[in-house]
C-alpha cells in the first residue's frame, strides 16, 4: 500500500498527518494521497491545522506561473502527474484528462452504468466512470459515430463550455462581444462570455481569445482552480 511521506510525530491533539504512496513499496514517483489520522479522544470541536502540501513535479518549480493552481488541485487530489514525477503543464490536455479533473473537482459520485455510452470507452477502460459521470451531468457529448475520442485535444472554447455547464451558471449574451475572434454568432460565444464574467478567462493583449486553440494542462489547472477552488 505505501508508507508515510516522512516521519511525522504524533501531535498533542491526537492527529497524525502524512502521505500514502499508491504503488510498490518506497516508490515515491507513483501517485500519493494525503492522509490524516485521528487517534485517542479527539475533542469534537478540534479543528486541525492542515499539513503543508508540496507538489513533487520536477517540471513545476515554485516560480512557475501555474504552480499555485497546480499545487491547490494536487493537494485536493484533483490532479496527478506522470510516473516520471512530471506534470507536463505545457502539454495539450486530452478529453479524458479534462473530464477526469472536472469530475473530481466537482465532487460528483462516479457513475458506472452496465452499458457503455460510447463505443470507444468500454467498461474496463481507465476513464470509464469519469466519462460516464460527465455525460450524466451533461457537460460532454459524443460524436455522431458513437465515439468519445478520449485522446483528442480540448479547445479553449470547449473548456469554457464544459466548466460553465458544470457550474450551472446562467449564460451571458452581451450585445457587444468581449473578444474580437468570438463574435455573437460563434458556437461558444455565450459560454466564453460567461466564463469571462466569472473571471475564469481574460484573453490576450490583442483583444483575442483564440477559442480554437488547444488548452494545455497548465491552463486547464488555472481555469479549474478558478472554477472550483478559488473563493
Amino acid at each position: 500500500m505505501g508508507e508515510p511521506a516522512r516521519d511525522v510525530p504524533f501531535g498533542e491533539n491526537g492527529i497524525w498527518e502524512g502521505r500514502l504512496f499508491i504503488g510498490p513499496y518506497k516508490a515515491p514517483t507513483l501517485h500519493s494521497l494525503p492522509v490524516t489520522v485521528y487517534y485517542g479522544n479527539v475533542p469534537p470541536t478540534l479543528t486541525p491545522t492542515p499539513a503543508v502540501c508540496h507538489i513533487r513535479f520536477t517540471d513545476v518549480p515554485t516560480g512557475h506561473w501555474a504552480y499555485d493552481y497546480i499545487q491547490a488541485l494536487y493537494c485536493r487530489n484533483i490532479v496527478s502527474g506522470y510516473i516520471d514525477n512530471t506534470f507536463r503543464p505545457g502539454d495539450q490536455a486530452s478529453r479524458a484528462q479534462v473530464v477526469k479533473m472536472i469530475v473530481l473537482a466537482m465532487g460528483w459520485p462516479l457513475a458506472h452504468p452496465a452499458t457503455p455510452s460510447f463505443v470507444d470507452v468500454p467498461e474496463l477502460s481507465w476513464g470509464y466512470e469519469v466519462v460516464e459521470t460527465a455525460l450524466a451531468h451533461h457537460i460532454i457529448n459524443g460524436y455522431a459515430d458513437g465515439t468519445f475520442r478520449s485522446s483528442n485535444a480540448v479547445t479553449r472554447g470547449q473548456l469554457c463550455k464544459m466548466l460553465v455547464l458544470a457550474k450551472g451558471w446562467p449564460l451571458r449574451d452581451p450585445a457587444t462581444p468581449s473578444f474580437t475572434d468570438v463574435p455573437r454568432d460563434a458556437a461558444f460565444f455565450r459560454y466564453v462570455e460567461t466564463a469571462r464574467t466569472m473571471k475564469l478567462i481574460s484573453g490576450y493583449a490583442d483583444g483575442t481569445f483564440v477559442p480554437n486553440g488547444n488548452i494545455t494542462r497548465g491552463q486547464l489547472s488555472k481555469m479549474l482552480y478558478k472554477t472550483t477552488v478559488a473563493p
